[in-house]
């Protein structure tokens, strides 16, 4: 595991380079792996205070990153979310979403965003981004999902996810200001078997963060093969030994700590 750092606007972090494989179709494999990424949801989830609270104990925690999307009227998740194959949160019981009548056209496309998926392929352990409804491969077990959205790469799924809409060219929806520079939060995965996490901070006017077009540039870069966006703005947040890196700070400068509704968390693997 390393650090990347580009102009002190983003922090990439590289893990669990060993003893894995490709395993095709944007999936990745491993047979064996020294770390576990496992999904933590919940209410009011403060990041910062898991890695704290995570590592008191074993396993050790390595980072934890924000993760899915919520209303934060109602507290409500608007992702999917599975966890040791049990289905956790799903948003077709929230009642703000799939009663607005303003999303009745979209809603199809929102049920159906994209997830970062944990595989159990009998003794082998596979990542793939895929959307929600896409089938399991042949004789695995889904173990963990997190819904977010859109993919970034191969390519970016905007309107197909039901972000944006345009009409005569012209864009008549964009939900989460796409092409405007802002905090982001995003999973990726390499053909080679590693597994990206990117927060990218919003420090100024003059350093405003990133668009998703520009996000998506910016992993292939680092050799990103398929790749997720996931809730960003305020809500963005990496904790990385010990310390937490927000997406945004308050008028004085301060890290502006959000709480949010799921996390991943990476860990080392406790010993045999």
């Amino acid at each position: 595991m390393y650090p990347l750092v580009a102009d002190g606007l983003m922090t990439v972090d590289k893990f669990g380079q060993q003893e894995q494989t490709p395993a095709g179709d944007g999936e990745q494999s491993s047979s064996s792996r020294p770390t576990t990424i496992s999904l933590l949801y919940g209410n009011n989830i403060i990041t910062g205070a898991v890695v704290e609270q995570s590592s008191s104990s074993r396993p050790t925690t390595i980072a934890v990153l924000n993760a899915g999307y919520f209303d934060p009227v109602n507290q409500q998740t608007t992702s999917h979310i599975q966890i040791n194959g049990q289905v956790q949160a799903n948003p077709q019981q929230n009642a703000r979403l799939m009663e607005n009548p303003d999303l009745q056209a979209y809603l199809p496309k929102i049920l159906n965003r994209s997830e970062f998926r944990q595989y159990q392929c009998g003794q082998t352990v596979r990542y793939a981004i895929t959307p929600h409804q896409h089938p399991l491969p042949p004789n695995c077990q889904l173990r963990y999902a997190l819904g977010a959205g859109p993919q970034l790469l191969p390519k970016l799924t905007l309107q197909a996810e039901g972000f944006t809409d345009t009409v005569n060219g012209q864009v008549i929806r964009d939900a989460i200001g796409s092409n405007q520079p802002n905090a982001r939060s995003a999973i990726a995965l390499t053909q080679n078997g590693d597994i990206l996490w990117v927060m990218v901070e919003q420090q100024s006017s003059a350093q405003p963060g990133l668009s998703l077009p520009a996000l998506a540039n910016f992993l292939k870069q680092q050799g990103a093969k398929t790749a997720l966006n996931l809730d960003g703005g305020s809500s963005s947040a990496l904790a990385y030994q010990g310390k937490v890196y927000t997406g945004q700070a308050d008028p004085s400068g301060q890290s502006r700590v959000r709480p949010v509704k799921s996390v991943l968390i990476l860990q080392e693997k406790a010993s045999q």
